[in-house]
Protein backbone atom coordinates (compact mmCIF):
# COMPACT_ATOMS: atom_id res chain seq x y z
CA UNK A 1 0.00 0.00 0.00
CA UNK A 2 1.05 3.31 -0.61
CA UNK A 3 1.22 3.79 3.33
CA UNK A 4 3.60 1.36 3.79
CA UNK A 5 0.83 -0.99 5.35
CA UNK A 6 0.87 -4.96 4.19
CA UNK A 7 -2.29 -6.89 5.80
CA UNK A 8 -1.93 -10.41 5.51
CA UNK A 9 -4.95 -13.18 6.67
CA UNK A 10 -4.48 -16.29 8.68
CA UNK A 11 -7.67 -18.36 7.63
CA UNK A 12 -6.54 -21.66 9.43
CA UNK A 13 -5.61 -19.88 12.40
CA UNK A 14 -7.34 -21.32 15.47
CA UNK A 15 -8.36 -19.86 18.16
CA UNK A 16 -9.00 -21.40 21.57
CA UNK A 17 -8.68 -24.97 20.27
CA UNK A 18 -11.53 -23.87 17.59
CA UNK A 19 -10.19 -24.38 13.96
CA UNK A 20 -10.52 -22.33 11.29
CA UNK A 21 -11.25 -18.57 12.85
CA UNK A 22 -8.73 -17.21 11.33
CA UNK A 23 -6.74 -13.81 11.89
CA UNK A 24 -5.30 -10.61 10.08
CA UNK A 25 -1.75 -9.45 10.78
CA UNK A 26 -0.70 -5.85 9.74
CA UNK A 27 3.02 -5.34 8.84
CA UNK A 28 4.74 -1.83 8.58
CA UNK A 29 7.79 -1.02 6.17
CA UNK A 30 10.31 0.77 8.77
CA UNK A 31 13.46 1.97 8.37
CA UNK A 32 15.61 0.15 5.90
CA UNK A 33 12.77 -1.30 3.99
CA UNK A 34 11.91 -4.07 6.14
CA UNK A 35 8.65 -5.01 7.42
CA UNK A 36 7.70 -5.14 10.98
CA UNK A 37 4.32 -6.67 12.62
CA UNK A 38 2.46 -4.13 14.63
CA UNK A 39 -1.02 -5.38 14.86
CA UNK A 40 -3.61 -7.91 14.47
CA UNK A 41 -7.59 -7.91 13.63
CA UNK A 42 -9.76 -9.95 14.60
CA UNK A 43 -13.73 -9.63 13.33
CA UNK A 44 -16.16 -8.29 16.19
CA UNK A 45 -18.73 -10.93 15.58
CA UNK A 46 -16.92 -13.55 14.63
CA UNK A 47 -15.20 -13.80 18.44
CA UNK A 48 -14.56 -17.51 18.33
CA UNK A 49 -16.52 -19.02 15.45
CA UNK A 50 -15.07 -22.31 13.78
CA UNK A 51 -14.83 -22.13 10.14
CA UNK A 52 -15.33 -18.05 10.08
CA UNK A 53 -11.83 -18.22 7.86
CA UNK A 54 -11.89 -14.49 8.53
CA UNK A 55 -8.60 -13.21 6.42
CA UNK A 56 -9.20 -15.69 3.52
CA UNK A 57 -9.31 -12.33 1.17
CA UNK A 58 -7.45 -8.97 2.04
CA UNK A 59 -7.40 -6.11 0.81
CA UNK A 60 -6.11 -2.58 1.70
CA UNK A 61 -5.89 0.78 0.15
CA UNK A 62 -5.06 4.44 1.18
CA UNK A 63 -7.31 7.16 -0.58
CA UNK A 64 -5.78 9.79 -2.95
CA UNK A 65 -4.72 12.65 -0.75
CA UNK A 66 -5.91 11.20 2.26
CA UNK A 67 -4.60 10.61 5.86
CA UNK A 68 -6.75 7.45 6.45
CA UNK A 69 -5.81 3.56 5.35
CA UNK A 70 -8.35 1.47 4.68
CA UNK A 71 -7.93 -2.89 5.51
CA UNK A 72 -10.84 -4.88 4.22
CA UNK A 73 -11.00 -9.07 5.57
CA UNK A 74 -13.27 -11.73 4.26
CA UNK A 75 -14.50 -14.17 6.54
CA UNK A 76 -16.72 -16.12 3.86
CA UNK A 77 -17.56 -18.84 6.55
CA UNK A 78 -19.78 -16.03 7.93
CA UNK A 79 -20.86 -14.28 4.79
CA UNK A 80 -19.40 -11.10 5.96
CA UNK A 81 -16.43 -8.62 5.48
CA UNK A 82 -14.69 -6.43 8.05
CA UNK A 83 -13.71 -2.61 7.23
CA UNK A 84 -11.30 -1.43 9.46
CA UNK A 85 -9.46 1.75 9.36
CA UNK A 86 -5.83 3.87 10.47
CA UNK A 87 -5.24 7.51 10.22
CA UNK A 88 -1.76 8.83 10.28
CA UNK A 89 -0.51 5.67 10.66
CA UNK A 90 3.57 5.91 12.34
CA UNK A 91 5.12 4.00 15.01
CA UNK A 92 1.45 2.87 16.43
CA UNK A 93 -1.17 2.28 14.67
CA UNK A 94 -4.68 2.01 16.49
CA UNK A 95 -7.01 0.44 13.98
CA UNK A 96 -10.55 0.57 14.41
CA UNK A 97 -13.27 -1.65 13.34
CA UNK A 98 -15.44 0.88 10.80
CA UNK A 99 -18.26 -1.59 9.70
CA UNK A 100 -19.35 -5.00 9.25
CA UNK A 101 -20.71 -5.81 5.35
CA UNK A 102 -23.16 -8.38 4.27
CA UNK A 103 -25.35 -9.18 1.33
CA UNK A 104 -29.34 -10.24 1.19
CA UNK A 105 -29.32 -13.61 0.93
CA UNK A 106 -25.58 -14.62 0.86
CA UNK A 107 -24.99 -17.43 3.28
CA UNK A 108 -21.39 -19.28 4.36
CA UNK A 109 -22.04 -21.58 1.87
CA UNK A 110 -21.43 -18.96 -1.33
CA UNK A 111 -17.85 -18.13 -1.15
CA UNK A 112 -18.51 -14.77 -0.22
CA UNK A 113 -15.13 -12.83 -0.33
CA UNK A 114 -13.80 -16.08 -0.54
CA UNK A 115 -9.81 -16.19 -1.64
CA UNK A 116 -9.25 -13.59 -4.46
CA UNK A 117 -12.94 -12.65 -4.27
CA UNK A 118 -12.14 -9.26 -2.94
CA UNK A 119 -11.31 -5.96 -3.97
CA UNK A 120 -11.02 -2.34 -3.00
CA UNK A 121 -10.34 0.88 -3.94
CA UNK A 122 -10.46 4.33 -2.71
CA UNK A 123 -14.05 4.41 -1.20
CA UNK A 124 -15.54 0.86 -2.98
CA UNK A 125 -15.58 -2.21 -2.35
CA UNK A 126 -16.18 -5.40 -4.81
CA UNK A 127 -16.63 -8.87 -3.05
CA UNK A 128 -17.55 -12.04 -5.44
CA UNK A 129 -19.64 -14.95 -4.76
CA UNK A 130 -18.94 -17.38 -7.36
CA UNK A 131 -21.42 -19.82 -6.24
CA UNK A 132 -24.21 -17.21 -5.73
CA UNK A 133 -22.92 -15.56 -9.87
CA UNK A 134 -22.49 -12.71 -8.38
CA UNK A 135 -20.66 -9.38 -7.32
CA UNK A 136 -21.20 -7.00 -5.00
CA UNK A 137 -20.71 -3.40 -4.99
CA UNK A 138 -20.02 -1.06 -1.79
CA UNK A 139 -19.52 2.75 -1.69
CA UNK A 140 -18.14 4.62 1.30
CA UNK A 141 -20.15 8.14 1.39
CA UNK A 142 -19.79 11.30 4.25
CA UNK A 143 -22.81 11.30 5.72
CA UNK A 144 -23.43 14.56 7.11
CA UNK A 145 -26.19 13.41 9.69
CA UNK A 146 -23.86 10.86 10.93
CA UNK A 147 -20.59 12.98 10.96
CA UNK A 148 -18.82 10.61 9.64
CA UNK A 149 -18.20 7.98 6.69
CA UNK A 150 -20.71 5.49 6.28
CA UNK A 151 -21.16 2.46 3.77
CA UNK A 152 -23.78 2.59 1.40
CA UNK A 153 -26.19 -1.73 0.74
CA UNK A 154 -24.45 -3.63 -1.71
CA UNK A 155 -25.61 -3.32 -5.48
CA UNK A 156 -25.27 -6.54 -7.21
CA UNK A 157 -24.43 -7.27 -10.72
CA UNK A 158 -24.14 -10.28 -12.64
CA UNK A 159 -22.50 -11.37 -16.07
CA UNK A 160 -24.35 -10.32 -18.88
CA UNK A 161 -23.93 -14.17 -20.06
CA UNK A 162 -25.87 -15.03 -16.61
CA UNK A 163 -28.21 -18.17 -18.13
CA UNK A 164 -30.00 -21.04 -16.43
CA UNK A 165 -32.65 -24.02 -17.91
CA UNK A 166 -36.00 -23.87 -16.53
CA UNK A 167 -35.86 -27.83 -16.01
CA UNK A 168 -39.88 -28.47 -14.30
CA UNK A 169 -40.13 -26.33 -11.90
CA UNK A 170 -36.82 -25.47 -11.31
CA UNK A 171 -34.25 -23.17 -12.59
CA UNK A 172 -30.95 -24.71 -12.75
CA UNK A 173 -28.42 -22.00 -13.24
CA UNK A 174 -25.35 -22.73 -15.45
CA UNK A 175 -22.05 -23.03 -13.52
CA UNK A 176 -19.45 -19.93 -14.55
CA UNK A 177 -18.37 -19.18 -11.49
CA UNK A 178 -18.67 -15.36 -12.10
CA UNK A 179 -17.06 -13.24 -9.26
CA UNK A 180 -14.45 -16.25 -8.40
CA UNK A 181 -11.48 -13.33 -8.49
CA UNK A 182 -12.43 -9.52 -8.67
CA UNK A 183 -10.19 -6.69 -9.15
CA UNK A 184 -10.41 -3.45 -9.08
CA UNK A 185 -8.77 0.23 -9.92
CA UNK A 186 -9.86 3.70 -10.52
CA UNK A 187 -13.26 3.63 -11.90
CA UNK A 188 -12.78 0.09 -14.12
CA UNK A 189 -13.46 -3.72 -12.21
CA UNK A 190 -12.95 -6.87 -14.09
CA UNK A 191 -14.46 -10.23 -12.59
CA UNK A 192 -13.58 -13.48 -13.56
CA UNK A 193 -15.86 -16.53 -14.69
CA UNK A 194 -13.66 -19.74 -14.96
CA UNK A 195 -16.29 -21.64 -16.27
CA UNK A 196 -18.25 -18.97 -18.87
CA UNK A 197 -17.98 -19.61 -22.66
CA UNK A 198 -18.66 -23.65 -22.69
CA UNK A 199 -20.83 -23.96 -25.72
CA UNK A 200 -24.27 -24.11 -23.80
CA UNK A 201 -26.03 -26.14 -26.64
CA UNK A 202 -29.48 -25.63 -25.08
CA UNK A 203 -30.66 -29.42 -25.41
CA UNK A 204 -34.44 -29.80 -24.83
CA UNK A 205 -35.13 -31.50 -20.47
CA UNK A 206 -31.20 -31.66 -20.30
CA UNK A 207 -29.51 -29.36 -17.79
CA UNK A 208 -26.62 -27.91 -20.13
CA UNK A 209 -23.48 -26.93 -17.26
CA UNK A 210 -19.40 -26.12 -18.24
CA UNK A 211 -19.16 -29.92 -18.11
CA UNK A 212 -22.14 -30.96 -20.48
CA UNK A 213 -19.91 -31.43 -24.34
CA UNK A 214 -16.64 -32.59 -23.08
CA UNK A 215 -13.17 -31.91 -21.91
CA UNK A 216 -12.61 -29.23 -24.61
CA UNK A 217 -15.11 -27.22 -23.57
CA UNK A 218 -13.41 -26.97 -20.22
CA UNK A 219 -10.64 -24.00 -18.98
CA UNK A 220 -12.14 -21.31 -20.98
CA UNK A 221 -13.35 -19.04 -18.83
CA UNK A 222 -14.36 -15.34 -19.20
CA UNK A 223 -13.86 -11.41 -17.93
CA UNK A 224 -16.02 -9.25 -17.38
CA UNK A 225 -15.14 -5.57 -17.28
CA UNK A 226 -17.45 -2.73 -16.01
CA UNK A 227 -16.76 1.18 -15.89
CA UNK A 228 -18.36 3.44 -13.78
CA UNK A 229 -18.24 6.75 -15.71
CA UNK A 230 -17.45 9.92 -13.53
CA UNK A 231 -19.26 13.09 -12.53
CA UNK A 232 -19.36 15.45 -14.31
CA UNK A 233 -19.65 19.45 -12.25
CA UNK A 234 -20.07 22.66 -14.59
CA UNK A 235 -18.93 25.91 -13.07
CA UNK A 236 -19.64 28.94 -15.03
CA UNK A 237 -18.65 32.20 -14.54
CA UNK A 238 -20.76 35.34 -15.91
CA UNK A 239 -19.71 38.66 -16.11
CA UNK A 240 -21.26 42.14 -17.72
CA UNK A 241 -18.81 42.49 -20.03
CA UNK A 242 -15.63 40.25 -20.82
CA UNK A 243 -12.79 40.77 -17.17
CA UNK A 244 -9.37 40.62 -18.76
CA UNK A 245 -7.73 40.19 -15.70
CA UNK A 246 -8.48 39.53 -12.32
CA UNK A 247 -9.00 36.14 -10.17
CA UNK A 248 -11.78 33.92 -8.50
CA UNK A 249 -12.28 31.30 -5.89
CA UNK A 250 -14.35 27.87 -5.64
CA UNK A 251 -16.27 26.83 -2.56
CA UNK A 252 -17.27 23.82 -1.65
CA UNK A 253 -19.14 22.66 1.10
CA UNK A 254 -19.19 19.08 1.76
CA UNK A 255 -18.33 16.16 4.58
CA UNK A 256 -19.20 18.84 7.28
CA UNK A 257 -16.40 21.34 5.55
CA UNK A 258 -16.28 24.74 3.74
CA UNK A 259 -13.57 24.34 1.76
CA UNK A 260 -12.57 27.89 -0.60
CA UNK A 261 -9.43 27.29 -2.80
CA UNK A 262 -6.78 29.83 -3.38
CA UNK A 263 -7.25 32.78 -5.76
CA UNK A 264 -6.88 31.48 -9.60
CA UNK A 265 -6.61 33.57 -12.87
CA UNK A 266 -9.26 33.42 -15.00
CA UNK A 267 -7.50 32.15 -17.99
CA UNK A 268 -6.15 29.33 -15.21
CA UNK A 269 -5.73 25.57 -17.28
CA UNK A 270 -7.01 22.89 -16.67
CA UNK A 271 -4.46 21.28 -14.48
CA UNK A 272 -4.07 24.58 -12.14
CA UNK A 273 -8.24 24.13 -11.42
CA UNK A 274 -6.73 19.95 -10.58
CA UNK A 275 -3.71 21.44 -8.17
CA UNK A 276 -6.43 23.86 -6.75
CA UNK A 277 -9.57 21.95 -6.13
CA UNK A 278 -7.53 18.60 -4.89
CA UNK A 279 -5.60 21.08 -2.64
CA UNK A 280 -9.07 21.27 -0.48
CA UNK A 281 -9.61 19.23 2.67
CA UNK A 282 -13.25 18.11 1.57
CA UNK A 283 -11.95 17.17 -2.08
CA UNK A 284 -10.04 13.85 -3.10
CA UNK A 285 -9.00 13.36 -6.78
CA UNK A 286 -9.95 14.88 -9.44
CA UNK A 287 -10.39 13.60 -13.33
Amino acid sequence: DAAGILVVGAPNKHRFGREGVGRVYVFQRVLLGTWEETASLYGSQIKDTAKAYFGQSVAIDTPYGRNDTTAAAAAPGTAQVYIFVVANCSATCLWEEQSVLTADGVSDRDGFGASGALALDHDILVVGSAQLETIYVYERYYDAGAGGWVWAAAASRRSSDYDYDAITVTNVTHRQDFGRAVGLSGRTLVAGAPYADYNNLGAVGDVSDYDSYGAENLNRGRAYVFYSRPHVQRVTLAAVQEPGEGTFRLRLADRGLNATTAQLGFSASAASMKAALEELANVDEVE
